[in-house]
């Protein structure tokens, strides 16, 4: 995707990572009620051909251990003005939560910056413009146009979501409720969002602190799943790759991969993230 036209006071262009995300409601009138202590046939709930077989064994698997775990644990059907209302915030709040990176141009790479701007924009300024850098989720109406497809489970109780990594074979795919798309507080200061921490992993992230080379925190001797993955310090814990909703410069990895796409030849100038929240 190439980078808007300048627009702003100081000049800055915008460079949009667009995510095409496709909602499936769990059906749960299609779900048959079972007799006391069996399993509910939770594959009726999911629409023939929103999701491939593998993914549905798994998430077959989630709800079985969520059904398990306590007798307050259950879905529930989907009103329709809760239906709309959950589409809207979740896009609202991911993309607020997310959209506070920007970048500039590195330590001598100005001038590079600003000969391709001013070959391919026309921009004449002496002022060096920043770069926007959002995230855009696009809603779309069939699972084949989709980047992601995400099973939504209006439930009882908070469930523990999931999402694939984008480069997933076939297509990512994730699950999640009806809780993920509001902030709570965790620990009593950290504000969480799930469904904001979810659509990290499909941008690339791991856990803030997973042990993994190029991460920022990690948490050696940790085991995928551990709880230290999810952060050490509370520092750690507080951005959205552990238990909170801050974003930091290291979250910009995947525009800054995206951009450099942008130019070939000698010529690619580096770019420094940095943070600049407006909410």
């Amino acid at each position: 995707m190439d980078f808007s036209p300048l627009s702003g006071n100081p000049p800055h262009v915008k460079h949009e990572l667009v995510v095409r995300v496709f909602l499936s409601p769990f059906r749960v009138e299609h779900v048959e009620t079972p007799e006391h202590g069996e399993q509910p046939n939770y594959k009726d709930g999911i629409i023939p051909g929103h999701f491939k077989e593998h993914e549905i064994h798994y998430i077959l698997g989630l709800l079985e251990e969520y059904h398990k775990d306590s007798n307050n644990n259950r879905l529930q059907k989907w009103p329709d003005s809760k239906w709309i209302q959950f589409r809207s915030i979740l896009k609202l709040k991911v993309e607020q939560i997310w959209n506070v990176l920007w970048a500039r141009p590195s330590e001598g790479m100005e001038n590079v910056w600003m000969r391709y701007l001013a070959a391919t924009k026309g921009y004449k300024s002496s002022v060096v413009p920043s770069l926007k850098l959002d995230l855009n989720l696009k809603l779309v109406n069939l699972p084949s146009e989709a980047d992601v497809r995400i099973l939504c489970l209006n439930t009882t109780t908070r469930f523990r979501s999931r999402m694939s990594l984008s480069w997933v074979q076939g297509g990512s795919f994730g699950i999640l409720d009806w809780y993920d798309i509001y902030t709570y507080e965790y620990e009593g200061n950290i504000i969480n969002c799930d469904a904001a921490h979810e659509f990290g992993h499909y941008l690339g992230f791991s856990h803030v602190a997973a042990n993994i080379e190029g991460n920022p925190y990690p948490a050696i001797g940790a085991k995928p799943g551990d709880t230290e993955e999810y952060g050490i310090t509370e520092h750690q814990r507080g951005n959205v790759m552990g238990m909170g909703t801050r974003v930091e410069p290291w979250n910009a990895a995947p525009w800054l991969r995206h951009i450099q796409r942008h130019f070939s030849g000698p010529e690619k100038p580096k770019f420094v993230a940095y943070v600049q929240n407006h909410h």
